[in-house]
């Protein structure tokens, strides 16, 4: 079967590297005895909290030491087996041209070479970019590319704040322990011919 058009595209922050966790462990480290733990998704954030995150991410090598979530890893390069052309779509922060710079040596340190990085800028939408398969965490990105590719499949790894994304029919929600699932569902997108609906109910 021919691969032409059959593009997954995956995010890296909290989708392919644990983003969140690192950043709560480096601002632990900073952290008074008497200030109060603060969801960095909340809408309230604090502007210190803000500003100190915006200190951590500066630190060289702070982007590109990410640690790897193996389980999504694991699905991209199924994907590379598979026959799609595999690709990592990532935010770059506005302004901090040195994570753009950190993420692409992170893929090429974490990731097989035929992988190729695509950083979109801090107002662009992932909406805008084809492919038949997105893996990302945040539900923003997600409904604005399902919105444009309404037959795609989503991969969503499994996270407190996105829990919303369980009840849409294209979404999968990933887990250490249904990466297998995770696979089959790859599998059926690939398979579906154009025109056709995507239907992934049975493996949810």
């Amino acid at each position: 079967m021919s691969t032409e058009g059959k593009i997954a595209l995956f995010d890296i922050d909290n989708t392919l590297a644990y983003y969140e966790d690192k950043l709560n462990k480096d601002l632990a480290k900073l952290k008074s005895p008497e200030e109060p733990d603060i969801d960095i998704h909340s809408n309230n954030v604090p502007e210190y909290l803000k500003e100190r995150s915006e200190l951590i991410r500066t630190v060289p090598g702070w982007w590109s030491t990410l640690p790897v979530i193996e389980h999504m890893k694991h699905l991209l390069i199924e994907c590379l087996l598979m026959g799609y052309d595999t690709n990592v779509l990532t935010k770059g922060p506005i302004e901090k041209y040195h994570a753009w710079t950190e993420k692409i040596q992170w893929c090429r340190e974490n990731l097989p070479n035929t992988v190729t990085p695509i950083i979109v800028g801090g107002k662009e939408s992932k909406g805008l970019v084809y492919g038949k398969v997105l893996a990302d965490d945040w539900p923003g990105y997600v409904k604005a590319w399902l919105k444009y590719r309404p037959r795609g499949l989503a991969l969503v790894p499994s996270m407190y704040y996105n829990q919303e994304l369980n009840t849409h029919p294209n979404v999968f929600m990933v887990t250490p322990n249904n990466v297998h699932a995770a696979k089959h569902a790859l599998e059926i997108a690939y398979e579906r011919k154009d025109g056709e609906p995507l239907d992934i109910s049975k493996l949810k």
